[in-house]
């Protein structure tokens, strides 16, 4: 029988919380099942009808069940085995496979950077409450975002072992599930680049990821398909990434740069692709710094992570499961058990663990919180906070010792 009686206080409270963590993730199951079965609002329900779709050769990016399918077809092709079982199992290996996704990407996070194994527990119980909405979302609704970050985690983890054929066939398959981890593949580039200092290395490693993503996205659907995948994509590229560009079917952007700078001017509808592009190349120039500067190619990964939701055209509140390797990361980096923070640098100890949590707190619930037609954009100007303070901790952050690549 388990007993209580070995352990601290604080580790009882921290095993009370992590049992509570298990009944939350037990009830979101349940509400997984009420919104997939009685109110038929689940994105797996329109992943595995577009799946059915290509089965009978019809267009999957025609809209059907309750949404459109808005992804490149590799999804649709790797779904097609599980679309003859029941709906109801469907939706338990998906709920099931997203909480494992989720547990490995925070372990895998941990292993990154170098967390004390003592305080892995603490951190992952605080960030599992600090995000406990944000996946909830991800859960509920059983969307993709949280198999998306535990691919993009590994291929940041097989990157920095120097296992690049890995870690581009990880990004690739993100990529090829989802368009918006592209952008990693500038901090692939920026990596391999200050890694050997050889522009054809990095060129021939840029080849092989376009070659990886071409053929998980056309090569393969063509063959099985042949020439109506083209027409296909043709569809999907006029009819969803053209009008996400363009458009736009949201009122959300002003979670993105160029969307609360549109909403700061008195513009509520979608920004400009010019300014989109703008704002992309003046957030692309901070990972730059950090990388050339500092040095740290390993920190630069949750710069991009958090330049995904800061130029993408489309963010909801699911979306931001990609600000936790931030998060993970100004938990997890103590030097000389000091934290740096900004241009100070604070001894490390509980209560300055906690100001530094209701930190974090205070930024995402801006993100959760914020008026979507405010005058000043709210949760625009939390995640820029996160991307800043993620920055200049990088940036003034001194170096370890030992790199990881070492440890491994």
């Amino acid at each position: 029988m388990l007993s209580l009686n070995g352990l601290n206080k604080q580790n009882k409270i921290f095993l009370l919380i992590t049992l509570l963590l298990v009944l939350i993730f037990i009830l979101f199951g349940y509400q997984a099942y009420k919104i997939a079965f009685e109110k038929n609002w689940s994105d797996l329900a329109i992943y595995t009808a577009a799946s059915k779709q290509i089965l009978t050769g019809d267009n999957p990016y025609l809209k059907i069940v309750h949404g459109n399918y808005i992804y490149p077809l590799t999804l649709s092709y790797l779904l097609v085995p599980i679309t003859f079982l029941h709906p109801y199992l469907i939706h338990i290996i998906w709920y099931l496979l997203s909480i494992t996704a989720y547990y490995y990407s925070i372990t895998i996070l941990f292993e990154l950077f170098n967390t004390p194994q003592k305080r892995q527990l603490n951190i992952g119980v605080v960030i599992t409450i600090l995000f406990i909405s944000i996946i909830q979302d991800d859960l509920i609704h059983s969307n993709i975002n949280l198999i998306i970050l535990f691919l993009t985690v590994l291929s940041a983890r097989y990157l920095l072992i120097q296992k690049y054929i890995l870690s581009l066939l990880f990004l690739s398959l993100a990529i090829a599930l989802k368009l918006s981890p592209i952008v990693l593949s500038m901090w692939v580039a920026l990596s391999i680049q200050t890694k050997f200092k050889s522009l054809y290395k990095t060129i021939n490693y840029s080849l092989v990821l376009m070659l990886f993503v071409f053929t998980l996205t056309i090569a393969i659907p063509y063959i099985l398909h042949g020439f109506q995948v083209i027409t296909w994509y043709e569809y999907y590229f006029d009819n969803f990434i053209l009008n996400q560009l363009k458009f736009a079917g949201t009122t959300k952007y002003n979670i993105t740069l160029a969307g609360g700078i549109n909403t700061m001017i008195g513009n509520h509808s979608s920004p400009s692709f010019s300014l989109k592009l703008l704002c992309g190349l003046l957030l692309c120039i901070f990972p730059f710094i950090v990388a050339v500067v500092k040095n740290n190619i390993k920190g630069t990964y949750t710069l991009f992570m958090l330049i995904i939701l800061l130029t993408g055209t489309n963010a909801e509140q699911h979306h931001f499961v990609f600000i936790i390797p931030s998060i993970v990361l100004l938990l997890s980096k103590f030097h000389n058990n000091k934290l740096v923070l900004g241009t100070m640098i604070i001894p490390f100890n509980n209560k300055n663990l906690f100001i530094i949590n209701i930190l974090a707190c205070i930024f995402i619930l801006m993100i959760l919180w914020g008026n979507n037609v405010a005058i000043i954009p709210i949760e625009m100007f939390g995640l820029l906070s996160i991307f800043i303070l993620t920055f200049v901790f990088l940036f003034y952050e001194e170096r370890s010792s030992s790199s990881y690549i070492e440890k491994v």
